[in-house]
């Protein structure tokens, strides 16, 4: 009996003022923060590169929470290539730059995230595979969209340095 006292004395947090076990605390969600994507940018280091003989566009992103720290996110990523900046909305005069290439990449498993997550640059660096790196010689500007599992889209864009930049 005198053992189970000095033991309940050495962790009072375990039990009650009665001596009876303390449960869980509670957290109520409605006043819980979250840590979730806010906002988007793209990495300025964005360029076109040459892989073993394969042209590719090496683009990086990096997703935000509210208190403007880098987090991970899931959702779909979508890539779109331009000649010249994109009004990002079909319905204005003359709509959107034509898009030259589009990739769409999904990070809604675990296996996505360790494929594209970067923990050294802390967001996602994305391979695109293009056919020449012959669309590098004028600006193009890269425009990414990405879809959180909530409906909200997220988006920046960026002009590309020509490969001789």
């Amino acid at each position: 009996m005198m053992a189970l006292m000095g033991f309940a004395l050495l962790f009072p947090g375990c039990m009650s003022p009665k001596g009876e076990p303390r449960g869980r605390p509670v957290v109520e969600l409605q006043d819980a923060w979250v840590p979730r994507p806010v906002a988007l940018r793209i990495y300025p280091s964005t360029r076109f590169v040459e892989d073993e003989g394969v042209p590719m566009l090496e683009a990086c992103i990096e997703l935000f929470d509210a208190l403007g720290d880098s987090t991970k996110g899931s959702g779909l990523a979508r890539f779109e290539l331009y000649h010249g900046p994109s009004t990002g909305d079909p319905t204005t005069k003359g709509g959107p730059a034509a898009v030259l290439y589009r990739w769409d990449i999904a990070l809604t498993r675990l296996a996505d995230q360790q494929a594209y997550y970067d923990p050294v640059i802390r967001g996602y660096a994305f391979p695109l595979r293009i056919d020449s790196l012959d669309v590098a010689d004028r600006p193009v500007y890269l425009r990414v969209s990405f879809g959180l599992a909530t409906g909200e889209h997220l988006t920046d864009e960026q002009q590309v340095k020509t490969r001789w930049e």
